[in-house]
């Protein structure tokens, strides 16, 4: 499992708010101008990397 990007700006309203209030319950940022990479790219190269090797 990957993690990925936080754009609320991109989000339809009703998906905004659901992603907002689990956020806020689990204390993540909620912030409705919030931008954030949660993604490890290099944790995705490797793993594309060795699913290539199988």
């Amino acid at each position: 499992m990957f993690a990925g990007k936080l754009d609320y700006k991109k989000y339809p309203f009703f998906d905004r708010i659901m992603i907002q209030f689990i956020m806020w319950m689990t204390k993540g940022p909620t912030n409705s101008d919030a931008e954030i990479e949660y993604t490890n790219w290099d944790r995705v190269t490797a793993f594309g990397i060795r699913l290539k090797d199988l």
